[in-house]
Parts: structure tokens; sequence; C-alpha cells
């Protein structure tokens, strides 16, 4: 059985702790799909926020499990 409150838990210490936690949410919240100036390549809102929380310094790890839970 899924218990959301044990996997949010989980996430919550695998980025470690709530305000990490809290920043992914707002690099989500902050995050579009857009074009760049490679020929106009089309950026999904998942590339986007991949890019951004990488540049923040989170892990892969740590990107995957907050999309897990979106």
């Amino acid at each position: 059985m899924y218990d959301e409150q044990k996997e949010t838990d989980k996430f919550v210490r695998l980025v470690g702790g709530t305000k990490k936690a809290d920043r992914l949410q707002d690099i989500w919240r902050n995050s579009c799909p857009h074009s760049t100036s490679d020929v106009f390549k089309p950026i999904t809102r998942e590339e986007d926020f991949r890019r951004q929380a990488k540049e923040e310094g989170f892990t892969d790890k740590q990107i995957e499990a907050f999309l897990k839970l979106r």
C-alpha cells in the first residue's frame, strides 16, 4: 500500500530538509516550456525544471524523487 506521507518524508530526508524540498517546489512552479535560440528547439517544463535544479546543485536522484511525487 502506498503511503504518501511516508514517501514525502523520505523525499525530504533525501534532499536535506524542508527548505531544500520547498526550493525544488519553487523551481517547479517557476519552470515553464519555452523555445531556445537553437532554431527554436522547444524545452519542456520538466527539462527547464531539471536544468534549474541542477544549476542549484540538486542531484539527479533528488530531482527524480521530486518528479515521482508530482
